[in-house]
């Protein structure tokens, strides 16, 4: 029986990045080239878990964050917000934003499109 590898040479360096946070340096570039096709692989699966791990949580992190992003909202409309409009326009000038609600996105931690989408309701 002929083992299937899934393992890409010209990728590795891009998985590597998505896993850790940065590309890999000198060490791993020493065990990849001397690793058999076998212990390749391993790596290359681990680094898919690492990945996916990384992934998930980003998502409940995102997901928490437009928890709060909402509970936020409904507080400054209690404290004097006369619409989610003007919330959203004092959280711009408290993230120093400029209006630009990709950037609040990202100072927020949500996805991206949640404060156009929240606009738009």
């Amino acid at each position: 029986m002929q083992t299937t590898y899934t393992f890409c040479e010209d990728t590795v360096s891009d998985l590597h990045k998505d896993a850790y946070g940065f590309r890999p340096r000198g060490d791993f570039w020493t065990y990849w080239e001397g690793a058999s096709n076998d212990q390749k692989q391993y790596l290359w699966d681990s680094m898919c878990c690492t990945f996916e791990r990384n992934l998930e949580l980003e998502r409940e992190l995102q997901d928490e964050a437009v928890v709060k992003f909402e509970n936020t909202l409904a507080s400054m409309m209690h404290l004097g917000a006369k619409s989610k409009e003007m919330a959203i326009h004092w959280l711009h000038e408290a993230h120093n934003t400029n209006g630009d609600n990709e950037y609040l996105d990202y100072m927020l931690n949500v996805p991206y499109g949640t404060v156009k989408k929240t606009l738009a309701v």
